[in-house]
């Protein structure tokens, strides 16, 4: 990953988690990372105090379908795998109030005010 990508996805994330706290989210975690990969964002619904584990796609351009469609089923599998390891390093974190994976879509193609979709329940 180039240092310019890296740099806006960076500011993706950084976009995501004020518009959650915004919403009421609680930041438990960001940019956890294990060998097989890394979880963006994992937080607390303020509605249901289920766990969500955030993944963020920024996109600058609409050139491979934009931000939402970031995540393929190799990924989503991927995200399904980390999240069972992070649950199983954070004993009790999602007990009894169950997990939901989130896509954070952000657009900054099209000027310069981000389009920030948040798709619960991918």
């Amino acid at each position: 990953m180039t240092s310019k990508n890296r740099a806006i996805g960076t500011a993706g994330e950084d976009l995501a988690v004020r518009m959650l706290k915004e919403s009421g989210y609680q930041i438990l975690d960001r940019n956890w990372r294990c060998r097989f990969g890394e979880l963006d964002i994992i937080c607390r619904d303020p509605h249901s105090a289920r766990l969500v584990f955030a993944e963020v796609k920024t996109r600058t351009s609409q050139q491979y379908g934009g931000a939402r469609r970031g995540i393929g089923r190799e990924k989503y599998n991927r995200l399904r795998q980390l999240v069972s390891l992070w649950l199983s390093s954070h004993p009790g974190s999602g007990r009894g109030r169950g997990v939901r994976i989130d896509l954070i879509a952000i657009d900054i193609s099209g000027g310069t005010v981000p389009l920030i979709t948040h798709c619960r329940g991918i």
